[in-house]
């Protein structure tokens, strides 16, 4: 359970210390996020609810409904928290085929944000729909989490992945089967 959040001297952003969470949990340490580090979660300071409410209908695509986000990026936390209220996950790839079925919906230059993360474990990538590390990862580059906070993943052009800060607003697609 998360213990505590401390200001770092060297840096203003906030971090949750003591995060001891299994993966299983990966919501709770969404709600982590937001309820001892409000500053790492824009879903704690947005109302998601309308988001929520003018979702468009999913659209079937292959053997899942997609919900695609095209206008409006989210963090991570957020999408995911928006999906779930729509009972769906952020979408999770299995293999290429998945992605050629809905890559002509995606937008060409845009990055939306995968299920998949390593916020758990570092170097480990886990998708949060069913806490099972990932099998398929279609890198663009090694992940190299540069910053220490590229903790999340997105697929990107020509369905190639990349980590990225969890924080940053990115589009998102809501899966569900």
């Amino acid at each position: 359970m998360p213990t505590k959040c401390d200001d770092d001297d060297d840096d203003d952003d906030r971090k949750c210390k003591g995060l001891k969470l299994n993966f299983g949990r990966q919501i709770s340490l969404m709600l982590c996020v937001c309820q001892f580090c409000p500053a790492e979660c824009d879903a704690c300071h947005t109302d998601l609810q309308p988001r929520v409410a003018a979702a468009k209908e999913f659209q079937k695509i292959g053997r899942y409904d997609y919900f695609i986000e095209k206008e409006k990026p989210l963090n991570w936390f957020a999408a995911a928290q928006v999906c779930h209220a729509m009972q769906s996950n952020l979408l999770h790839l299995n293999n290429r085929q998945e992605y050629e079925l809905i890559a002509p919906k995606l937008a060409k230059a845009k990055a939306y944000w995968l299920d998949i993360n390593c916020l758990v474990s570092p170097k480990e990538y886990y998708a949060l729909s069913n806490g099972k590390l990932s099998t398929y990862l279609d890198w663009l580059t090694v992940p190299d989490n540069a910053r220490g906070t590229e903790n999340c993943i997105v697929l990107g052009q020509k369905g190639l992945m990349t980590n990225e800060d969890c924080r940053k607003p990115q589009l998102y697609v809501c899966q569900r089967k």
